[in-house]
Formats: structure tokens, sequence, C-alpha cells
């Protein structure tokens, strides 16, 4: 057991390495790579390269043949698809699962003394969100009518590029407390040249009214998404709250809220092969705790929203709910 996980952590590590320097998207690209190129064009001694493949061969991440290595199609799936868990935890969390005996001691402090990375997160659930969820969103919004979306907690803004593309006569904004999260969105936005299409706006979920002209069409339906977030503010007392209370007052009535999350179902899934387990530990570690289903409507129905639909995504015990505004 103990021997599996020190092969799987060093395993994990080299993944994230492999992502970072470009080495698997050169892989994916050519369908193989060899040593040679690893030499040339990433700068590796011979010996450095040669260290490299064998333990990626050893560990099945890839396989040799006539002196080039190559991915199974199923790892190639694997690598594309799944980079965003592993990103989390190996980046995006890091500082939290480092410092876990400091949190669970109460020596440190999560939030004053430890706080994961926000760049970091918002790269890794775009990369989870491409794969696992947007495929969903897209099917439900393909039924829907608006002509303004909202993102909060925007992230890296990759979503809104997504939706620009399929919904180009949609007006955007995106709204996300992190300023390196706003950067980094409004440096994507401007390199797709939409700028004159899409918005950022600096400002935390609860208190984004202050921007309520940039981020509403009076005369149009508008739609507010809010992804992969909402467990944050119901971890704060009365920041779901508030948030909910500002739509309905901003917002005339049929204008439309997509809620993606975590949700906990009524049995939650254990086991060693279930990442669900290790997110959860890892919010416990930050203080936080994981909401069922019906608590979420619960807290929409209370705050002035009619439930519309509810979808499982591809990601365990991951939710869509869409409500409008009564």
């Amino acid at each position: 057991m103990l021997t599996q996980l020190f092969n799987s952590y060093l395993t994990a590590k080299v993944v994230i390495m492999g992502k970072n320097e470009g080495i698997f998207d050169l892989i994916l690209e050519r369908g193989a790579i060899k040593k040679q190129e690893l030499i040339e064009r990433f700068g590796m001694t011979n010996l450095g390269a040669s260290n490299l493949l064998d333990f990626m061969s050893a560990q099945s991440l890839i396989y040799e043949e006539n002196g080039a290595y190559y991915m199974t199609p199923e790892m190639q799936v694997d690598v594309t698809e799944n980079m965003g868990f592993l990103s989390w935890l190996i980046e995006a969390y890091e500082p939290v699962v480092d410092n876990a005996y400091g949190i669970l001691s109460q020596k440190l402090n999560y939030g004053s003394d430890v706080i994961r990375k926000d760049k970091e997160m918002a790269e890794a659930t775009s990369l989870v969100s491409f794969y696992k969820t947007d495929p969903f969103v897209f099917r439900l919004l393909d039924r829907l009518e608006f002509d303004l979306v909202i993102d909060i907690g925007c992230g890296s803004g990759q979503r809104l590029l997504q939706l620009a593309e399929r919904y180009p006569m949609s007006k955007l904004s995106g709204i996300d407390i992190s300023q390196k999260c706003c950067e980094l969105a409004q440096s994507n936005i401007n390199k797709n040249g939409l700028s004159e299409q899409i918005n950022v706006v600096q400002s935390s979920a609860e208190d984004w009214s202050a921007n309520i002209d940039r981020t509403r069409m009076k005369d149009g339906k508008n739609l507010i998404m809010c992804f992969a977030m909402f467990h944050d503010l119901m971890n704060i007392p009365g920041s779901a709250e508030k948030m909910l209370d500002s739509i309905c007052r901003n917002y005339p009535s049929g204008s439309l809220l997509l809620i993606q999350d975590q949700m906990r179902t009524e049995s939650v899934r254990v086991g060693q092969n279930n990442w669900v387990e290790g997110f959860t530990f890892v919010h416990r570690l930050m203080g936080q705790s994981l909401y069922p289903v019906s608590q979420y409507k619960a807290i929409m129905e209370r705050h002035g929203f009619r439930i519309v639909e509810t979808v499982l995504t591809d990601i365990s015990e991951n939710y869509l709910i869409l409500a409008e505004v009564k």
C-alpha cells in the first residue's frame, strides 16, 4: 500500500511536469516522442531523458516501440480529459494539502495562514469543466433563450470564450473576486479579440450589484451562471442568501440562474478509488462543508426562485440546477 502511494505520488508530480512543460502535448500531437526530442526541444541531458522515459514507461504512462514512445488510446483520453483533477490537487490545492497537519492541529488557519492558489484553481477548473460538465451545460443552454450571460466566478474566462463562440449574438460579463483571475480572464479575452463582446468585473459574488448597470440587460433576457463556487458562499453565513436576494432585487421575473456545483447525494459514495472522498477532505481542511442537492434547492426557493430543472453531470455528485426568478 505505502509503496503504491510512493509511486503514485511521484507519478502525479511527473504528469504535472509533463503537462506544464508541453511534453504530453507533443506526444498527443504527434502520437509519439523520441528521446532525442526531449534533448533537443526540452533541453534535457541524455541521461535525464533516459531516466524520465524509463520511469514513465514503468508507470504505464507510455510504452516503447522501435525507439519511439507512445501512449495507448486509453491513456491519451485519460491525460486529455482528466488532467484537471490532478491539477486541482497538485497545483491549486497544494498549499492546503502540504499544511494539512498544521490545519488539523489548529496551528494554522485556512484563509489567513494558508490559502489555495487562485490562478491554478481557475485553470484546473476550466479543464475539468470542459470535458466533464460543459457538454451538459450546453445541451441545457441550447434550449434556452437569453441575450446576456453573467458568469459569477468566471475564473480564467475560458467558459466566457466558449459561450461567445457558441452564442455570438449574446453579450457576456464575467465576475470574479480574485484580481489574478480577472487579469487572466481579461488577457484570454483580449487574445481572442472579444473585448467588445465580453467585459470582466472584479467583485465578490454577493456584492456585485454595485456593478449592476454593466451586468444587466434591461430589455432582454438575462442568464446568470454560478459554477463550482456556490458551496463557498454557503459556507459563509448569509453570503449565498445575499447573492440570491441581490439577483431577485435587480433582475426581472423570468431571469434565469444556473448553478453547477459539487452537491452531496443522500448516500455519499465512498472508497479509495473515488476522487469525491479526497475532494471532501480537502474542503474540510479549508473549513468547508459540501451540502446536499436538497439544501441548494431549498435556499433558492426561499429567496425568490422557482426550480426549473436538475441535471447530474459526468462527475460524481456534481449537479446543474436551473432556476428562474419568480
